[in-house]
């Protein structure tokens, strides 16, 4: 739940190394019965709400102030848009579950925003990463 794939593949690029896409790789993924209850995926979806505002702010160019308004103004539109869809769907008598999960996503994002408060060194941390330093010595 934590965009750490996300962040390192920044990273890596960041400093200059190369990332390869290979489409002949195949990763069996087993998933248990237990991650795929609507509880579970509500605290996914939270977590990864999180993780996409602190990655979006690693790679973010200008001012603390401007990320965190960005964020907040795209967080507030998908708040709203799961708003909406939850109580279209509760109003249509339809399983609600999609939906909420995607507003815990969106609500997620507001948890971000405050953790960026604790974490404004992260702002633009990627584009301010020197390229990994090699040795050349044999010591």
């Amino acid at each position: 739940m934590s965009g750490g794939d996300t962040e390192i593949s920044l990273r890596i690029s960041a400093g200059g190394w190369e990332l390869w896409y290979t489409p002949d790789c195949v990763i069996d993924h087993v998933i248990p019965a237990l991650r795929t209850t609507p509880a579970y995926l509500k605290r996914l979806a939270f977590g990864l709400g999180i993780s996409q505002v602190l990655v979006d702010a690693l790679v973010w160019e200008r001012s603390f102030a401007s990320c965190v308004g960005q964020c907040a103004r795209s967080a507030l539109r998908q708040t709203l848009h799961a708003a909406q869809a939850v109580i279209r769907d509760r109003v249509r008598g339809r399983d609600r579950r999609p939906s909420s999960i995607n507003l815990h996503f969106a609500l997620g994002n507001w948890a971000g925003i405050g953790r960026l408060a604790f974490k404004r060194s992260l702002v633009g941390a990627v584009s301010r990463s020197s390229p990994p330093q090699v040795s050349t010595s044999k010591s």
